[in-house]
């Protein structure tokens, strides 16, 4: 059995830590967690590509190296070529509508306003997906949103990040071992 866990992200060294690139982060901290290959870029699938081992679940954790707009081209050449059904498929992104410390794990119909999630969508063809959103907690700050998710995290927020990282890679782990994603919400 084979999981693909992609992150969202930009490529560029410019968006290097910053809020829109949670998703990035959150798959290095997963890499690092279950001690998965470095990653290296496959350009037949567009993306940044390491892969280990989650019980018996082979895992393939991938980056794309589109911009996050065209994330789903990644997604679905993944997809195609390893023969993923979309419950094999989790997509961990950037949430401006969960507070900073929140996360919720779910599978499908969700609306969107997550450009890259909407990439997905529409590559797939389905939401059926299950996706991860980590809250960047954009809730009446006076910055567009545009600059808010490009901006990079402050101490305090980078440090309310690194532990909302451990616990969904420990939630996601916990599901890939007992091959049950169920529906939940992660807070500190």
């Amino acid at each position: 059995m084979t999981k693909l866990i992609v992150g969202l992200g930009n490529p560029d060294k410019e968006y290097q830590n910053t809020r829109h690139n949670l998703g990035f982060l959150a798959l290095d901290h997963f890499k690092n967690t279950i001690d998965a290959s470095n990653f290296s870029l496959k350009s037949a699938f567009q993306a940044e590509i390491s892969e280990g081992k989650v019980g018996e679940t082979k895992v393939l954790l991938a980056k794309p190296s589109t911009f996050m707009n065209l994330s789903g081209q990644a997604v679905r050449k993944i997809a195609d070529y390893y023969h993923l059904s979309f419950d094999d498929i989790i997509i961990i992104y950037d949430d401006i509508d969960l507070l900073l410390g929140q996360s919720r794990i779910r599978t499908g119909d969700q609306t969107t306003t997550h450009n890259g999630v909407r990439s997905v969508i529409e590559h797939l063809n389905d939401n059926q997906f299950i996706r991860v959103r980590i809250g960047i907690d954009h809730i009446g700050r006076k910055l567009s949103t545009e600059r808010f998710v490009l901006g990079k995290f402050n101490v305090l927020e980078r440090k309310n990040i690194d532990q909302m990282l451990e616990l969904v890679v420990k939630e996601l782990i916990v599901m890939l071992e007992t091959k049950t994603i169920v529906s939940k919400t992660v807070s500190l």
